[in-house]
C-alpha cells in the first residue's frame, strides 16, 4: 500500500519537469525568433541604404548624361564648323566680273555734265574686292556701283574695272558716251540793237498741278509761248535730255510751239530746253524735272 502512494509523487514531478523543460523551450524559441526579427530588419535596413544610394545614383545620373550630352553637341558642333571651313577653303574660286550701266544717262544741271552709273557684278570666293578707275559718287551707291560724269569737253570714257581674291585677278572695261541730248550750254541774252529786238518768250506745263516732278513712263507736254517786238517770224527747237517718243505741235498761232514726251523709266534728271529764233537772235528757257518711281 506504500507503494501505490510513491508512484502518484513521481508522476507529479516528471509533470513538473516536462513543464518547465517546455517552458525553457518556448522562451528559446522567442529569442531566437526575435534574433531573426533583428536580423530581418537589418537585412531591411541595408536594403533601403541601398536603396537611397541607387536613388542617390538615379538622381545624379541625369547630371551626368547632361553634361555627356553637352560634350557631345560640342564636338558636333566643333567638326560642322571644321568642315564648313574646310568646303569653305576647298570651293575657292578666280573672280570673275561683268559690267552693265544700271542708271543713265542723266543730265545734271548744276555743274552741266552728264552721268552714268554702271554695275559690277561679281563672283568668286573669297568675295573679291572691288577696284574702279572712276567713281564720281565717293563709294555712295556701294562698292559694286560707280558713277561716271562725261562732260562737253571729254564727252566720251572708258570705264575700267578689276576684282580680285586671293585665287586671281580678273578686270573688264565698259566705253560710255554723252548720251544727253543736243543740249546747249545757256547763253546771256542777245544784246538788242536798233534794227532787231530779241523775242520774248515762257515755258510752261500744260498741268496747273505740276510740281517739278513727274513719274517714270508718263507722258506729258509743255507748252512755250513767244512773243517777237518786231513781229518776226518765229521758229522753235526743242531739245531734251532722255527719255522718249519726242513730239512737237505748231498751233495756228504762230507764237506758240507744244511738245509732247514720255518720261524715262528709271529715276533721275530729265532736261527739256526750247530754242525761238525771230531768224536773226536766238533766245533759250530749261525746264529741269525730276523723274521720280511711283
Amino acid at each position: 500500500m506504500l507503494k501505490n502512494k510513491k508512484e502518484p509523487g513521481l508522476k507529479n514531478h516528471l509533470v513538473f519537469f516536462l513543464a518547465v523543460i517546455i517552458v525553457i523551450i518556448i522562451f528559446s524559441s522567442a529569442a531566437i525568433c526575435n534574433f531573426c526579427g533583428l536580423q530581418l530588419d537589418t537585412s531591411t535596413s541595408e536594403q533601403l541604404i541601398n536603396e537611397n544610394e541607387n536613388g542617390t545614383a538615379e538622381k545624379l545620373a541625369p547630371d551626368e548624361s547632361d553634361q555627356a550630352k553637352l560634350e557631345e553637341t560640342v564636338r558636333l558642333t566643333s567638326k560642322e564648323t571644321e568642315d564648313t571651313e574646310s568646303n569653305t577653303l576647298s570651293n575657292k574660286k578666280a573672280p570673275t566680273i561683268k559690267l552693265e550701266v544700271s542708271e543713265g544717262p542723266f543730265y545734271s544741271s548744276a555743274d552741266d555734265v552728264c552721268y552714268w552709273r554702271v554695275k559690277a557684278i561679281v563672283t568668286g570666293n573669297p568675295s573679291p574686292d572691288i577696284t574702279w578707275s572712276q567713281d564720281f559718287s565717293g563709294g555712295a551707291f556701294g562698292k559694286n556701283i560707280a558713277q561716271v560724269n562725261l562732260t562737253r569737253d571729254n564727252p566720251n570714257y572708258t570705264l575700267k574695272a578689276s576684282a580680285a581674291n586671293s585665287e586671281g585677278t580678273a578686270s573688264n572695261e565698259i566705253s560710255l558716251t554723252w548720251g544727253c541730248g543736243e543740249i546747249e550750254p545757256l547763253e546771256d541774252e542777245p544784246e538788242e540793237d536798233d534794227d532787231n529786238h530779241c523775242p520774248h518768250i515762257s515755258l510752261a506745263p500744260v498741268d496747273a498741278g505740276y510740281d517739278g516732278t513727274l513719274p517714270c513712263n508718263m507722258s506729258y507736254y509743255f507748252v512755250c509761248t513767244g512773243e517777237d517786238p518786231d513781229g518776226d517770224e518765229l521758229s522753235y527747237h526743242w531739245d531734251i535730255s532722255a527719255g522718249t517718243g519726242i513730239r512737237t505741235e505748231e498751233f495756228e498761232d504762230p507764237s506758240r510751239s507744244l511738245i509732247s514726251f514720255t518720261t524715262p523709266a528709271t529715276p533721275g534728271i530729265l532736261i527739256l530746253r526750247i530754242t525761238v529764233s525771230d531768224g536773226n537772235c536766238n533766245v533759250r528757257d530749261t525746264e529741269t524735272i525730276n523723274i521720280i518711281n511711283e
